[in-house]
């Protein structure tokens, strides 16, 4: 019985600790002793701002931060109040009131979803969202790889888009031989920060092999198309030729 009363205090405790932590979670002000602010950006009239910020707080480390749209006035206001969702970026004042957003669509064309976009108020300011899939105007497809199967019928296409010698991230595809490459990856498609694959080829029985490092070789997954062409794939973790590699490196 007594062991029941305490740990029945316990989590009387907790759960008050947990929520008293919660409310704090909700809530970011400059004045904040863990506050830290990267950017701030002012409208046309330098009536409002945008601040890119984070904040630190309460013995669980609850960690704040985004993008927040306030009047220049009000600068003490709770921050979080009139942060935008983490799914808007590259925010950019085209009015006193209005600013674009960037949305990335890459993961919903990962997974086969149909891509909305919705525009957004934020404390006064109309936001809005445009999607982005990181190909700009002007780009055009920089081909990195092609290999045809063992068995000639199909290929594995590695290419990104670009300007010149800058271009992106990777996309990588399995197409039917000499067929046409699809503007997205139809299997793999990867993220601003990494490849995370730096070098692919078909196996001797058309099965496809990745090369990585041991950090990428658990987050190939989250880049992988649902819809995929039915191709089984082995990873290869080489940290001597991979390790801290960014984008493709060939053999």
């Amino acid at each position: 019985m007594m062991i029941f009363k305490y740990s029945l205090a316990y989590i009387i405790i907790c759960s008050f600790i947990i929520s008293c932590n919660a409310n704090k979670a909700d809530s970011a002000y400059m004045k904040d002793e863990d506050y830290k602010e990267y950017s701030r950006t002012y409208s046309p009239g330098k009536t409002k701002l945008l601040i890119d910020y984070a904040s630190h707080k309460g013995p669980f480390d609850y960690h704040v931060s985004g993008t927040a749209i306030i009047n220049t006035k009000d600068t003490a206001g709770n921050l979080a109040h009139y942060t935008l969702p983490r799914v808007l970026t590259h925010l950019k004042w085209t009015g006193e009131n209005s600013v674009t957003a960037m949305y990335d669509v890459i993961p919903s064309i990962r997974k086969g979803r149909k891509v909305t976009v919705k525009d957004t108020i934020i404390n006064g300011v109309y936001v809005k969202a445009l999607a982005n899939d990181f190909i700009e105007q002007g780009d055009s497809l920089k081909l990195n790889y092609r290999e045809t199967s063992p068995d000639r019928k199909h290929e594995l296409v590695v290419y990104r888009y670009g300007k010149g010698k800058k271009a992106g991230f990777m996309h990588l595809s399995i197409i039917p031989a000499k067929g046409a490459i699809p503007k997205y990856g139809n299997y793999f498609i990867a993220n601003p920060q990494a490849d995370y694959i730096y070098y692919a080829r078909w196996s001797r029985t058309n099965k496809l092999i990745f090369f990585t490092d041991n950090i990428g070789k658990d987050l190939i997954y989250y880049g992988l198309v649902k819809n995929r062409p039915a191709m089984e794939y082995q990873l290869v973790a080489d940290d001597d030729r991979y390790k801290g590699k960014i984008r493709w490196v060939g053999w």
